[in-house]
């Protein structure tokens, strides 16, 4: 997706890729989306105690496993870059579509 998004000079036209420092920031923001989502499915869900704060196992690839706290500010930032994430691959594929978009 990178690959594309940095040499295919007709997504440069959605403002949120409209320059070199915003599609490498998009093409960043995509993988650590991918990556946490990666650790949210494959990661055993586990509960500290005595308080029960949700703290989530993972194992990524190519490093050690390690614990993750799930805080309420962990779920907004993820739901909130998943937002912005959908809002500009919409705009990808309507233009891959053949459609103009409207900024």
């Amino acid at each position: 997706m990178s690959c594309i998004v940095k040499t295919d000079k007709v997504f440069h036209q959605i403002n949120e890729l409209n320059n070199s420092e915003k599609r490498k920031n998009f093409t960043k923001s995509l993988h650590n989306y991918i990556y946490d989502r990666d650790c949210y499915t494959h990661g055993f869900l586990s509960f500290l105690f005595p308080n029960f704060t949700p703290i989530l196992e993972v194992k990524p690839p190519n490093e050690k496993p390690h614990y993750i706290i799930i805080s309420e500010k962990v779920i907004i930032d993820n739901m909130k870059l998943h937002k912005e994430l959908r809002k500009i691959l919409t705009k990808i594929s309507l233009i891959s579509q053949g459609f103009e978009i409207k900024q």
